[in-house]
């Protein structure tokens, strides 16, 4: 098992970036993989800020922030972030790796940034699915950044904030081309129950 802790006192979402850190290394290895928000509640770990990433059945390794008890008690400014993997079970997945070289992007990407709210236990991997499914041509990359619950949501409900970034590898995309996607993925996401935040 190795754990990684790192302290920040900036305004990047440590968290997050643990995540996507991760979830590039498990691609690079071709290792497929889910995510699952449903874990059991630790008292260490923020309980919004929990998810462990499993694949056949096990756990290659679960990623959380430290719950702010925690760092109040041992008065620690900042986030800390914690990658807790075992490593065992990841190497077992590992299939043949082989390198591939592709032409870097000769056009600029655009990105939107959504917030849909689902209910609770919803997976983040499930509508990171519904969210790619739209359009996987132009869909290069999704990147949720941020939870919230409380205030104006619900209860029982979370909001998920992503930034999807879409590339064409032929041409610059034109505006009316990533507010057709745009308006693809919000339809997608109501038709899975999910409610588009900002949307009248």
């Amino acid at each position: 098992m190795a754990c990684i802790a790192i302290p920040t006192k900036n305004k990047k979402e440590v968290f997050f970036e643990a995540k996507g850190a991760l979830l590039a290394l498990l691609k690079l290895l071709k290792i497929s993989y889910f995510i699952d928000t449903k874990l059991p509640a630790k008292e260490y770990a923020h309980p919004l800020k929990h998810l462990a990433v499993k694949s056949e059945n096990q756990t290659i390794a679960e990623i959380f922030s430290v719950h702010p008890d925690v760092l109040k008690k041992y008065e620690i400014n900042g986030e800390v972030g914690v990658i807790d993997i075992d490593f065992e079970i990841m190497t077992k997945l590992i299939k043949n790796v082989s390198v591939h070289y592709a032409q870097l992007p000769k056009f600029p990407e655009s990105s939107i940034d959504i917030s849909v709210v689902v209910p609770y236990h919803t997976l983040v991997a499930e509508i990171e699915k519904t969210i790619q499914s739209v359009d996987n041509t132009l869909i290069s990359h999704i990147e949720l950044f941020d939870i919230f619950t409380g205030g104006q949501i619900d209860e029982g409900k979370k909001a998920l904030a992503f930034r999807i970034t879409l590339r064409a590898l032929d041409r610059t995309l034109k505006d009316e081309e990533t507010t057709s996607v745009q308006h693809k993925i919000f339809e997608a996401l109501k038709r899975k129950g999910g409610e588009i935040r900002g949307l009248k």
